[in-house]
C-alpha cells in the first residue's frame, strides 16, 4: 500500500507540473517526459508486468493530453508517439525481467530444499546405521542371553530398521555423506593427538578408553571441544611424571559423558565449593576463570562440568553432553534444513 501510494503521488505530483508548464513552455516538457519514467520503472519493479503496464498507459495519457493544444507541430506529433511507445516498451521490459527473475529464484529455492531434503535423508540414514550398530554391539555383549523369542524379537526389530535406511538410501547421491552429529570419539582422539607431545615431554601417557558403539552428539561445538582440550592440559600439568591419564567415553541414551581423569594431588576437600567459581584458583599464576567459563559453557547447552576427587588420589573431571538439546532436536533440524 505504501509503494503505490508513493507511485501514485509522483505521478500527480509530475502531472501537475506538466500540465501547467506545457500551455505555456513547451521546452518543459522534455524534462517531465524523463520523470515519468520513475513511477513507471517503480510499478513494473515492485508490482511486475501488468501494473507497470498500467502505470505507463495512465503516464501516457498525462503526457499526451497536455501536448494535444501543440499537436499542429509535427514535430510534436512524431515526439509523442515515440516517447508512449517508450514509456510502454520499458515497463513492459522491467516487469517482464522481474517477472522472470522472481520464476528464477523460486526454481532455485525449490532445487535447493530438494537438495536439503535428499541430503537430509542420506544424513539420517547414516544416523540409522550408526544406531543399528550400536544396539548390535549392545546386544552381542549383554552377559544374559535372551530367550528365543525375545531374540527373534530383536533381530525382527533390526531388520526393520535396515529395512529404513535402504529405503533412504534410494534417495542419497553417490557421495561421501556426513553424519549430522559429531562423533565424541573421533574429537577425543584428535585431542589425544593434540597434546601428546606436551604429555610425552611430561613422561605422562595419556589413555583412551573411549565407548566401542560411540558417543555421536549434535552439541558439540569448538567452545566445548577447547574446554576439553583445556581439561586434559591441565591434568598433564597436574600428573606427576610417569604417571598416566585417561580420557573416558561412555555413550547414554539422552546424553554421552567423557570423563578426565589423573593421579595428581587432587583438589582440597575445603577447595571443592569454590572450584567452578569464578577468579578462584591454588594454580600459581592462575587467573581461575577456565573452570567458571566451562560451567558456564556446558550449562548454555543444557549439559555440566562435574568434579570428582579419586579414592586414592587424582581428580576427574565429567563433561555431560547432550546428544541432543531442546532448542535444536533432530526435529528441528531437520525442519531448519528444509526450509532453507
Amino acid at each position: 500500500m505504501i509503494k503505490w501510494t508513493f507511485i501514485i503521488t509522483l505521478l500527480v505530483i509530475i502531472s501537475y507540473f506538466h500540465i501547467q508548464e506545457s500551455r505555456t513552455e513547451l521546452e518543459s516538457h522534455l524534462l517531465h517526459q524523463q520523470l515519468f519514467f520513475i513511477p513507471i520503472i517503480l510499478a513494473s519493479f515492485w508490482f511486475r508486468l501488468r501494473a507497470g503496464l498500467c502505470v505507463a498507459v495512465i503516464a501516457s495519457t498525462i503526457y499526451s493530453s497536455a501536448l494535444l493544444i501543440h499537436m499542429n507541430n509535427p514535430g510534436i506529433q512524431i515526439t509523442l508517439i515515440s516517447q508512449i511507445s517508450l514509456y510502454l516498451f520499458v515497463a513492459a521490459l522491467i516487469g517482464s525481467l522481474t517477472s522472470r527473475l522472481d520464476k528464477q529464484q523460486k526454481n532455485a529455492l525449490k532445487e535447493e530444499k530438494e537438495r536439503s531434503v535428499i541430503t537430509l535423508v542420506s544424513a539420517l540414514s547414516y544416523e540409522i546405521l550408526d544406531i543399528i550398530n550400536a544396539l548390535e554391539i549392545k546386544h552381542t555383549k549383554k552377559e544374559t542371553a535372551l530367550d528365543n523369542n525375545g531374540n527373534r524379537d530383536f533381530q525382527q526389530e533390526i531388520s526393520k530398521l535396515k529395512q529404513l535406511k535402504k529405503a533412504f538410501d534410494q534417495f542419497a547421491p553417490s557421495i561421501d555423506h556426513k553424519s549430522i552429529s559429531l562423533d565424541l570419539n573421533e574429537v577425543l582422539r584428535k585431542s589425544r593427538r593434540k597434546l601428546q607431545a606436551k604429555a610425552k615431554k611430561a613422561n605422562i601417557d595419556i589413555n583412551a578408553e573411549l565407548d566401542d558403539t560411540g558417543c555421536p552428539s549434535m552439541v558439540l561445538n569448538d567452545a566445548i571441544i577447547r574446554l576439553l582440550e583445556a581439561l586434559i592440559d591441565n591434568a598433564i600439568e597436574a600428573s606427576p611424571k610417569g604417571s598416566e591419564i585417561i580420557i573416558r567415553s561412555r555413550r547414554k541414551g539422552t546424553h554421552c559423558q567423557v570423563e578426565v581423569i589423573d593421579n595428581g594431588h587432587g583438589v582440597n576437600e575445603a577447595d571443592v565449593p569454590y572450584l567452578f567459581t569464578p577468579f578462584f584458583t591454588t594454580k600459581p599464576g592462575g587467573h581461575g576463570l577456565s573452570l567458571a567459563a566451562g560451567k558456564k559453557i556446558m550449562k548454555d547447552c543444557e549439559g555440566d562440568l562435574i568434579y570428582e576427587r579419586r579414592e586414592k588420589s587424582g581428580s576427574i573431571f565429567k563433561l555431560i553432553i547432550p546428544r541432543e538439546n531442546t532448542d535444536k532436536n533432530i526435529a528441528g533440524h531437520i525442519s531448519e534444513r528444509v526450509r532453507k
